[in-house]
């Protein structure tokens, strides 16, 4: 006997449109919690999706822990008289939806039960929705999720509950002037590169923050080299471009470049941040994280 996994429309439109919003609002990922449950003939639904205090960044998310923990509790005794499990959701954003390294290592910390699920989504509302099980061996299958309709308005309660459960995440960026870096450490940002209105990297986007900006130049290289738009030489040039441009800005950041062959081994597998190399940032952040006029080049 088969077994189905279905998600009613509105529990659907809740994920998607906590993703909208969190593009919307932040231009990056949001992640939540929802509970899959059996019904009497074996076959599993998607319920009840949340959000709880998270940072989010372009790339990435992180849940509050002692809010998850909570959250644990609640829907332990919520559906304590059902046979249910945990689900793990996140939004990829533009990107695909598909298991990056990190993905399947928040997945691992799931393996304490007898199996788990977990869904990734992005805005074309293409998703990968995976089932873990754990004991008595690991297996993990990808498989189709029946979603019974959808609708695309966005309620003012979603927009309001992600500003105010997301703290946006823009990792070690101050704003640039004179080659100085007048902060160091997370900014909202708002504040970003206020002095900075005619950057070269993305003259029409001019109070993004770096971060962002690089992680949108990735994706989009690697979209376009993925779909035989840029040859590697191309390709290579860009970086190399951008990374002089960084350098030039003295943002403590680069673009990892790597050879042709491996590349194409990491390419379909990989999020753009993970592309990203902030050691040099970091060194500087070590030296003298709180020194307002560290001069990073």
């Amino acid at each position: 006997m088969n077994i189905e996994f279905t998600i009613q429309d509105k529990a659907w439109n809740k994920v998607m449109n906590y993703a909208r919003v969190a593009y919307k609002e932040f231009k990056s990922e949001i992640g939540g919690m929802m509970v899959v449950i059996e019904d009497k003939n074996g076959d599993w639904e998607l319920k009840d999706p949340v959000i709880m205090k998270q940072r989010i960044s372009a790339s990435n998310t992180h849940l509050d822990q002692e809010e998850l923990a909570a959250y644990y509790t609640k829907a332990a005794m919520k559906y304590k008289k059902v046979n249910f499990r945990f689900c793990w959701w996140h939004s990829h954003h533009t990107m695909g939806a598909f298991w990056s390294g990190t993905d399947t290592n928040t997945i691992d910390e799931f393996s304490d039960g007898d199996f788990s699920f977990a869904l990734v989504v992005n805005l074309k509302e293409e998703y990968k929705f995976r089932v873990s099980v754990w004991k008595p061996i690991e297996v993990h299958e990808d498989v189709e999720l029946d979603i019974l309709t959808k609708e695309v308005n966005v309620p003012k309660k979603i927009e309001d509950e992600v500003n105010e459960l997301c703290n946006k995440e823009v990792g070690y960026i101050g704003t640039h002037n004179s080659n100085n870096y007048s902060h160091l450490g997370y900014h909202n940002q708002s504040n970003l590169f206020d002095d900075n209105l005619n950057n070269p990297l993305y003259p029409k986007v001019t109070k993004e923050p770096i971060y962002s900006q690089v992680y949108r130049f990735i994706d989009k290289v690697h979209g376009n080299l993925i779909a035989g738009e840029l040859t590697y030489g191309d390709y290579s040039r860009k970086v190399k471009e951008m990374n002089v441009d960084l350098d030039t800005q003295c943002t403590g950041i680069k673009i990892i470049l790597l050879p042709e062959k491996k590349l194409e081994k990491q390419l379909m597998f990989s999020t753009p941040g993970e592309f990203i190399d902030e050691t040099e940032l970091d060194d500087a952040l070590d030296a003298d994280a709180w020194n307002s006029s560290f001069n990073v080049c």
